[in-house]
């Protein structure tokens, strides 16, 4: 963001861009709504994110303003709640495209009535609301958005299996979904987005309720173009590994972080079936070692950044030395708490991705 633009500035701006449909203020904190509302400027998508002067009375101002609009963000506009939703979901029933992640006071009651209002909403930006977004916000969703393929819900702690079960099964183009931190989704939501989603090519699950083998194999069987998978702190293991080995061959971002099920056998299955990895994170992975590590190296060249974080005692130079063999590509490298790796492991990294980031 650039901290010193002001209202008068985008004023300015706008005033000499008689046809301009796209603005980006993200960060600057001292833009307020009114210049953009007052502005002859035929904006469709507007980015407010991190502007902490916008309120709810220039939201309302810009929904008045700007009935055509597409795409908003107000991401981390604190000032921002229900009443905004209530006024755009009313003037802006064109919109495809909203992010409201950690604003202010949004609760249900705002995000269905946005939900009722604009039936062609696609992407939906939700993260960060603990207690005040609830199954009945994905029950609005699944009743009147069926066009929705893109939903972030991190950190929504009060949706559950019931909640996405049903959006699962009335917005079918759905393609990615976040539910991180969602203590209350588990198999049974992950099941339910496997039958109803298949074009799914993100999901989101770390650090969900107890999310298993069954349903991610069953994940990894219906939505074979799945690109990017978080399954941190799951109870998955090499199960999950051969199902995506043999369905998701374009998987190009993986986080099986602190699954204790992994093993090196599973890993060696991954990287035959699954050579277009660019990101991993097996960090944590207590049964993880340097045979697994070099099995999969050999297979994924593409491999781009790696996290190895936490794998105390399995991983050692030797699975290093490996790596930097098979994988020129290396960007960034992750050996905090990996106690067996020694100068000789990192420099043998450094010496063959000279571009590599190195964390210890």
């Amino acid at each position: 963001g650039c901290g010193r633009i002001c209202d008068a500035g985008v004023a300015a701006v706008t005033a000499g861009c008689a046809r301009l449909r796209s603005l980006s203020l993200e960060g600057c904190r001292e833009v307020s709504a009114w210049a953009v509302a007052e502005s002859a400027a035929p904006l469709t998508s507007l980015n407010m994110g991190g502007c902490t002067l916008v309120s709810d009375a220039g939201v309302a101002a810009i929904a008045l303003a700007r009935p055509t609009l597409t795409s908003l963000s107000l991401r981390l506009c604190k000032a921002v709640g229900d009443p905004a939703l209530r006024l755009l979901a009313k003037r802006c029933p064109s919109l495809t495209a909203l992010d409201l992640s950690r604003c202010g006071a949004v609760s249900d009651a705002g995000v269905v009535a946005v939900a009722r209002a604009c039936p062609g909403l696609r992407e939906l930006d939700l993260e960060g609301y603990g207690e005040s977004i609830t199954d009945v916000t994905l029950h609005a969703l699944a009743r009147d958005c069926p066009r929705l393929q893109s939903l972030n819900l991190w950190v929504c702690s009060q949706v559950s299996d019931a909640g996405i079960t049903d959006l699962a099964a009335n917005c079918p183009l759905l393609e990615a979904i976040d539910v991180r931190l969602c203590s209350k989704v588990s198999s049974l939501a992950v099941l339910a987005l496997a039958r109803s989603c298949p074009k799914l090519t993100a999901v989101l699950l770390e650090r969900a309720g107890r999310v298993d083998d069954e349903a991610v194999s069953s994940l990894a069987d219906r939505c074979p173009d799945l690109k990017t998978l978080d399954l941190g702190w799951c109870q998955v293991g090499d199960e999950t590994l051969g199902a995506l080995a043999r369905q998701c061959h374009d998987l190009q971002t993986l986080n099986i972080g602190y699954c204790d099920l992994v093993t090196d056998a599973g890993l060696a299955t991954l990287g035959k079936g699954c050579r277009r990895l660019q990101s991993l994170d097996i960090g944590g992975c207590r049964n993880v070692t340097d045979g697994g590590l070099a099995a999969l190296a050999k297979s994924c060249s593409r491999l781009q950044s790696l996290d190895l974080g936490g794998c105390k005692h399995g991983v050692s130079d030797r699975g290093l030395e490996a790596v930097a063999r098979h994988c020129p590509n290396l960007r960034s490298v992750n050996l905090r708490f990996c106690e067996e790796v020694t100068d000789r492991g990192v420099e043998a990294v450094r010496l063959a991705c000279p571009a590599v980031q190195i964390r210890r």
